[in-house]
């Protein structure tokens, strides 16, 4: 037996445990482009890394775990197959930051189970919002939902040279994995068994980035820790082009790194797929420390907040921001509308702050309470204009096709671009606003939804396809799976209308407001677009990899951003755009490489969701828990009891 011994577990000297990174691509298909290619460095693992301290701070030395970034060297099937046939772990951790790496946890674990049949394999990440059909349809024994840190310790203290001896998945005792919190399995009897969320460990013990913890997953590939960084002189981003700091030539650190300041997101989004709730800050003297080490071991000047909801301690950001001036550091960062006054983002530019992101998504306030953003529409407005006054680049993210949606709230959305790209002084095409669709990730009400109107099935297998389905996808208008109810023809256009609409209104708000922006942010929006179209004429297209398209291009070469065409009455333009775009969808569909994107096969009818709907489902919600507004989430939980589907 191993002499270590930690809360009166012993810990066996020949236990070996892997931790493995799953890439979100999709499997079987080569890579767009290079780990090191982008515009951004590739976002360090901070799971997998929390999950290994934790575990040494337990008493687990570090020859007893091996780490392999498949993320990073995304391997060939046989290298993976060679890799567990060399190493031979007990226990295997497949660390999933997206639902869409699901064929890959397939792949994966069955190559490990073909190998290393009597080897656990644990999967953790937002995938674990699919358990049910992750444990029956791969390999994977058993999921770890919500951090993961603590419940996979219990897991590990589990494997006893006993339990190894006689093969980690035969003998492991049901009644004590009944009591770890955060761990979906079956037991002997088929019956599928969750506790809840399980416990986090203290944000002190939360770690920032570790470059030669990252360097052992690189397998003997230490030249590749470069690519979690990025030469900005080199490259550039648009997200600090448009602050003069950048180009300082006095500015001598040009590298760009990534890490997070807080865990969690105060909000919850019907749409947005969440590991686990709660928020929480890091540790600032850590992040000093972080910082330094960045400065003068890897260059760093530029910094990519990675937090989902940063801003929303404003104390902390205040602190935060003040360590990033203290280093030199420029940064951009992710955050919501509401947390955000004129002065507060006049201090956080003058710390080095150069780009604020918000989850804008809509310009319909309908919408945006289907979505739960909790804000209106003059909030957005408000802040995206004191962010180009300020000369801080605030993309303007559009997301289409949440239920609810219509024609109607498409326009509202386009007018809602047009207006504030008015203020700005940059036509909406310039400053690069093109709309996504939106895509049902498991674990989110959007999700549920879809599951009641039968889009996608509800059992194991039938969910297993759709996982399938949207492995290696993006939330893009091919991807998109219309739960909301609209004839295709609806869809299709929608993407035009909400441009025809975001020009027609920028026109028209142009002549009544002066633009707010310096004009030396307008003239690099001018640049980055002509550069776009230089480079790829219909740059904007998220239909790059669609069989015919002679109307696209046409409409993107001459009738969006066409200053006589937003003189025409709507009436004129918008049916005829309209259904030859539906002719060409339907020819497009007639092409077999076509038809493995969603939008091309055969969908379900759904009944259209109005705001009528919306206020039935939410009156029975809110009957039994006290929750009050128009929501999707409501409508979820009302439709159960009213069986209104």
């Amino acid at each position: 037996m191993s002499e270590e011994v930690i809360n009166n577990i012993e810990i066996p000297k020949n236990l070996r445990i892997n931790l493995t990174s799953i890439p979100p691509d999709q499997a079987g298909v080569p890579l767009t482009r290079k780990r090191s290619e982008g515009p951004f460095p590739r976002v360090p693992n901070t799971a997998i890394l929390s999950i290994c301290k934790h575990m040494e701070r337990n008493g687990y030395p570090k020859d007893s775990y091996d780490y392999y970034d498949f993320e990073m060297l995304y391997p060939s099937d046989e290298e993976v197959r060679e890799y567990f046939r060399k190493y031979r772990p007990h226990l295997v951790g497949l660390s999933v930051p997206i639902s869409t790496g699901y064929s890959h946890v397939k792949i994966i674990s069955k190559i490990i189970r073909e190998e290393l049949p009597d080897t656990l394999i644990v999967m953790g990440g937002y995938l674990a919002g699919s358990s049910d059909a992750v444990i029956k349809c791969s390999d994977v024994d058993m999921t770890v939902v919500g951090d993961g840190e603590i419940a996979w310790l219990k897991i590990c203290d589990l494997m006893t040279e006993e339990q190894i001896a006689a093969g980690p998945r035969n003998i492991l005792d049901e009644e004590k994995l009944k009591k770890i919190r955060g761990i979906y399995f079956y037991d002997k009897s088929d019956k599928l068994h969750f506790e809840g969320f399980g416990e986090s460990i203290p944000k002190d013990d939360i770690p920032f980035p570790d470059y030669e913890f990252y360097e052992k997953g690189l397998q003997n590939n230490p030249e590749m820790i470069k690519n979690y960084f990025r030469d900005y002189s080199v490259l550039g981003s648009e997200v600090f082009m448009f602050d003069p700091r950048a180009s300082d030539p006095n500015k001598k650190r040009k590298q760009l790194a990534s890490l997070f300041t807080s865990k969690g997101c105060v909000a919850a989004c019907t749409f947005c797929q969440r590991e686990a709730g709660g928020y929480r800050v890091f540790d600032l003297d850590k992040l000093d420390e972080h910082l330094e080490l960045l400065k003068n071991k890897y260059d760093v000047g530029f910094i990519k907040i990675l937090d989902e909801n940063w801003g929303q301690d404003r104390k902390n950001a205040v602190e935060v921001s003040k360590i990033m001036k203290k280093h030199d550091m420029l940064f951009f960062s992710v955050g919501r509308c509401t947390s955000f006054t004129y002065e507060d983002i006049k201090f956080y530019k003058e710390c080095g702050m150069t780009g604020l992101q918000f989850g804008v998504e809509s310009g319909s306030q309908r919408i945006l309470d289907i979505m739960e953003k909790r804000y209106k529409v003059q909030q957005i407005v408000d802040v995206l204009i004191n962010c180009a006054k300020l000369q801080v680049h605030s993309p303007i993210p559009i997301i289409l096709g949440m239920p609810g949606e219509t024609e109607e709230t498409v326009r509202e959305t386009g007018q809602f671009v047009g207006k504030v790209a008015a203020r700005i002084g940059c036509h909406p095409d310039v400053l690069g606003v093109s709309p996504l669709y939106v895509l049902p990730l498991p674990g989110t009400p959007l999700y549920e939804y879809g599951k009641q109107v039968g889009v996608f099935g509800k059992k194991a297998n039938e969910v297993d396809e759709f996982l399938e389905a949207v492995s290696g996808s993006n939330i893009y208008k091919r991807y998109y799976f219309n739960l909301n109810g609209a004839p295709q023809s609806e869809v299709i256009f929608w993407e035009w209308l909400l441009r025809l609409e975001a020009s027609r209104a920028f026109r028209e708000e142009s002549k009544k407001v002066d633009a707010v922006a310096p004009e030396t942010t307008r003239k690099i929006f001018i640049k980055m677009h002509d550069e776009e179209v230089k480079n790829n004429p219909h740059y904007s297209l998220k239909y790059k990899h669609i069989k015919f398209q002679p109307l696209t291009k046409f409409v993107e070469k001459y009738i969006v951003g066409n200053k006589f065409i937003d003189s025409l009455p709507r009436w004129s333009v918008y049916p005829l755009v309209k259904w030859f775009g539906y002719l060409e969808y339907l020819i497009q569909c007639l092409y077999p490489s076509n038809k493995i994107h969603p939008i091309y096969q055969k969908r379900v009818d759904v009944e259209r969701l109005s705001l009528d709907d919306l206020k039935m489902g939410m009156e029975a919600y809110a009957s039994s828990r006290s929750i009050r507004g128009k929501s999707l989430r409501g409508v979820v939980q009302g439709k159960k009891e009213m069986a209104f589907l």
